[in-house]
């Protein structure tokens, strides 16, 4: 093949490249372009430096051509900018003419903030509250609209307040047999079963599971804890209705506490949880002795989170809702040996929120009394 653009080295020019290629602290492209310039220069043609130094033959008359037309010079070309470098640069160059188009006052001609158009003492002490006030990360370059956060307080009243500082305090008492402070709450839970038989797990292999399933109706988890104690009883039940709740509570004055004074239930505003719900489970008489001993502390509205047993039920599920459970006995099985294990280690609850700090984190909300 005929050398359509010849390459001649000085000695300058062959002993910076060699240099080039002995240091080898330079970029591989470079290098190659290096070695390529070298056997240009002793003459060989285009399909032996090709094969020589193991690339395409378009490559080599490139660096040919580029040699040429840059009239020499030892050092390879600069490798073109890459995309992302070539935005930036062209984007640098839009910003610098705009800010040059820009008419600039005069010296002899000052101008006020308001007539500059630039903003005032007041505009720019609102825009800083603006900033402050926004939330961190607040541009078009860091919001992500795919993402959500739950909040779990709803309107905070004179009503929130009074019934989260009473829970407060109950939580704040020392242990007491005689007047226990529990807590109460229901959690649905989902029954599924295995469409098909998933494979053991094996050495460096998990247990693998179909992603189809079969569904089993639903089952409902009463919980009974109190932190102090370190104690804790799950019942499953298929529904969650006024006898469960009933139930639940007739347990827990006569078989749990039977010489307790007053039992403190800590509980949610669902319609079951009622003292009227005994006396359509149970006759009068009965009735009233589990309602003698039983005081209700409802929890504020959308203040779930001030119940204890909250926790217990993220302990729960992490723990052992996390796989298939088919029926409402093998979900009892479970269920039962987790509180067992839970009782035996005496777990209890180390509760931290204070009155003090309710007043310090809802301040802005507590009426101001003149």
């Amino acid at each position: 093949m005929l050398k359509k653009y010849t390459v001649g080295l000085t000695n300058d020019e062959e002993k910076a490249l060699i240099e080039l290629v002995t240091r080898g602290t330079a970029k591989a492209r470079a290098i190659q372009r290096a070695h390529i310039l070298l056997l240009a220069g002793e003459g060989k043609i285009d399909t032996e430096i090709a094969e020589m130094v193991r690339c395409h033959q378009e490559s080599v008359t490139k660096v040919r051509r580029r040699f040429k037309e840059r009239g020499g010079g030892g050092e390879p070309e600069r490798p073109a900018a890459s995309r992302r470098e070539a935005q930036a640069g062209w984007r640098g160059r839009g910003a610098a003419g705009r800010r040059r188009l820009q008419r600039r006052p005069r010296r002899s001609e000052p101008l006020d903030d308001a007539a500059a158009g630039r903003p005032t003492g007041h505009d720019r002490r609102r825009e800083h509250d603006q900033r402050r006030d926004r939330p961190s990360g607040f541009n078009k370059q860091k919001i992500k609209l795919w993402q959500t956060r739950q909040w779990c307080i709803g309107e905070v009243n004179a009503e929130f307040l009074a019934r989260m500082e009473a829970l407060l305090e109950h939580y704040a008492r020392p242990y007491d047999p005689a007047e226990p402070v529990v807590c109460f709450d229901e959690c649905p839970v989902q029954l599924l079963g295995e469409a098909y038989a998933a494979l053991p797990a094996e050495p460096a292999k998990p247990r693998r599971q179909d992603y189809e399933y079969v569904r089993g109706g639903t089952a409902c988890l009463l919980a009974c804890v109190e932190p102090l104690a370190a104690w804790r009883h799950v019942e499953v039940s298929e529904q969650r209705t006024k006898r469960d709740f009933a139930r639940c509570m007739n347990r827990l004055v006569n078989e749990r506490y039977p010489d307790a004074r007053e039992i403190h239930v800590v509980l949610d505003n669902l319609n079951t949880h009622t003292l009227g719900t005994l006396y359509e489970a149970f006759p009068a008489a009965g009735a009233r002795a589990i309602v003698r001993k039983l005081r209700f502390h409802y929890t504020p509205v959308h203040g779930s989170w001030l119940n204890m047993t909250e926790i217990e039920f993220s302990v729960l599920s992490r723990d052992c809702l996390t796989k298939r459970i088919a029926t409402i006995d093998a979900l009892s099985a479970v269920v039962d040996a987790w509180q067992d294990r839970r009782n035996g280690e005496h777990a209890s609850i180390t509760w931290r929120f204070t009155t003090d700090d309710a007043r310090d984190k809802f301040h802005r909300f507590y009426p101001v009394v003149s």
